[in-house]
Order: structure tokens, then C-alpha cells, then sequence
């Protein structure tokens, strides 16, 4: 049995199913079991149908290096949806990352009056992800007490995860880890899980001593997301092992 495990959309696809199906099934040990990474960025040039269709990732990846045409090209179809019009739906996940990324606490509050009135699943998470882009502290900082107050309980990790990818929010994650603890391992076991794999690189960069050793201690106190921290503190290892050689 083979499980094809990877990220679309910048978050896990079809997790659960190997999470809460395969592995926690009586009799899995019937079968052997390998799980297949998909180690790559999903590109729409597999498919040619696709071809020449606007790119939600490149669009994303080249505002990031600070491209200034892709830049100016995602801060209009912001604007333009800010002002009511729409947007192509293969680039509105780029679209609201790059508002977020450019934007300050007014662009907060217009994002969170977007997620309550998304209508669909599918588009709350996309705001949900922009979120994380933020590089005002005060925007990070209200994006973390909303995740805590407001948002659905399975969704609570998509906003962090997403922050994972932000170097600016590194600090403001581990304070607001480290202060509200308590409250974060109450999430649901799978979600907790999340945000611990989100945590640990991001922030371990930054501060990679005081990372290690809290969740080394942490461990000898709690078996608490045991073997994601375990497995989060060796990609640790190996993200400052490659800063090094670079």
C-alpha cells in the first residue's frame, strides 16, 4: 500500500486519510505500508492543458524574491478586489498572500470581514493562509489572538503553517507560542501536531539554542506531538546545516 503524501496549496492534501484512516486502523500491519513524498512545488506545466493559464505559485515566488512586475501586477488585483471586483480563481491565493504581505492592520480587518463572509470552505482557508504572509508585527500578533479566539478548531493551523514560510514572523510565532502554550495544546491532538511542525523550523532558525533545548526538555516532560517534534527538530538541523553551506 502506498500513500501519496503532499502539500497543494501551500497546506497538507488528503492528510487525514493516512492520519485518522490507515494509521489508526486495527489491522494496518495486514498490508506493507510505504509513503511516497512528493519532495516538489505542484507546477501546472505537467499538464498542458494548463499551459499558458496564469500561475498562483510562480505569481507568489516571484513578489517573494521581490520582483517588482509581479509585484505591482498582485498589489492591483488586490485593490481591485478590495473594491468588489473579482479575480481569477487560479491566482486568488497569491492575490490575498501578496495584500497581507504588503498590507498593515486596515488589510487585517478587511481579510477577517472577507473570511466571514467567504462562501465557501474553500476560499476561507485561502484568506485564512494569507494571513501568515504578514510583515507588520501588529498584523501577526492579531492574526495569532484570532487564530486562538475565533478560528474553527480545523482550521487553527493554516494561518501558522503559512507563517512557517515567513521569516519576519519568526519572534512574534515563539513569543506567542511559548506565552499561550496552555492554550495551544488544547487544540486537537492532529491541529497541535500542525503547529508544532510550523513552529519548530520557522522559529529555530532565529533562535536555534533556545528552540532545541526548550522542546528537549519539553519531551522529558510531556510524550505530547513526540515524534512531529522529533522530526521537526531534525529538519532543524538540517535547514541550519544547509544555511551554513550555502
Amino acid at each position: 500500500f502506498i500513500f501519496d503524501w503532499y502539500w497543494y496549496d501551500r497546506m497538507p492534501f488528503l492528510e487525514g486519510h493516512l492520519n485518522e484512516g490507515y494509521l489508526k486502523a486495527r489491522n494496518n500491519d495486514r498490508v506493507k505500508f510505504y509513503l511516497m513524498w512528493a519532495n516538489h512545488d505542484v507546477k501546472m506545466t505537467w499538464d498542458k492543458r494548463n499551459a499558458g493559464k496564469p500561475n498562483d505559485q510562480i505569481i507568489w515566488d516571484a513578489v517573494c524574491y521581490n520582483a517588482p512586475l509581479a509585484t505591482e501586477f498582485a498589489a492591483t488585483q488586490f485593490k481591485s478586489l478590495q473594491s468588489g471586483s473579482q479575480v481569477h480563481p487560479d491566482i486568488l491565493r497569491s492575490v490575498m498572500g501578496v495584500g497581507a504581505r504588503l498590507g498593515d492592520d486596515q488589510t487585517f480587518e478587511w481579510l477577517i470581514d472577507r473570511t466571514q463572509k467567504a462562501e465557501s470552505e474553500h476560499e476561507r482557508q485561502v484568506v485564512l493562509a494569507a494571513l501568515g504572509g504578514f510583515q507588520k508585527q501588529s498584523a501577526l500578533e492579531k492574526t495569532l489572538n484570532y487564530v486562538l479566539e475565533k478560528v474553527p478548531p480545523r482550521n487553527k493551523f493554516i494561518p501558522v503553517a503559512a507563517m512557517g514560510a515567513n521569516l519576519t514572523a519568526a519572534s512574534t510565532m515563539w513569543d506567542w507560542y511559548t506565552g499561550r502554550i496552555e492554550e495551544i495544546e488544547k487544540f486537537h491532538p492532529m491541529i497541535y501536531e500542525r503547529i508544532v511542525a510550523a513552529i519548530i523550523p520557522a522559529t529555530g532558525i532565529k533562535k536555534p539554542g533556545e528552540v532545541q533545548a526548550f522542546f528537549e526538555d519539553y519531551m522529558a516532560r510531556t510524550n505530547k506531538a513526540g515524534d512531529v517534534i522529533r522530526l521537526s527538530l531534525e529538519k532543524l538541523k538540517i535547514n541550519l546545516q544547509m544555511r551554513e553551506n550555502a
